[in-house]
């Protein structure tokens, strides 16, 4: 459904997984080599849709708790990106249930 790696070019946006702790998990429509790209099946869900789903999750800082790294550099894994994105779009169905 989602394919999510680093140094893919061609993905649909990428998810920032280095830097300031502000702007771990921030989508962009930017290439980096660096950040996750991220390539949605579009026949199960619109690019777009997730997009907005990430940048949500990023601006109420669910990405914060998985910052790794010293100072002023951090960093978060792929595994915690999987994590965050599951945890957010669970708590996201349970609130319209």
């Amino acid at each position: 459904m989602v394919e999510i790696r680093t140094n893919f070019e061609g993905a649909d946006f990428y998810i920032k997984r280095r830097g300031s702790i502000g702007n771990l998990g921030k989508p962009t429509d930017e290439y980096s080599p660096e950040a996750f790209g991220v390539r949605v099946n579009q026949t199960v869900l619109v690019p777009r849709y997730l997009y907005y789903v990430i940048l949500h999750l990023h601006q109420q800082k669910a990405f914060e708790p998985y910052a790794k790294g010293t100072l002023s550099l951090k960093h978060i894994t792929l595994k915690d990106l999987q994590e965050v994105i599951y945890n957010g779009l669970v708590r996201m169905n349970q609130k319209r249930t």
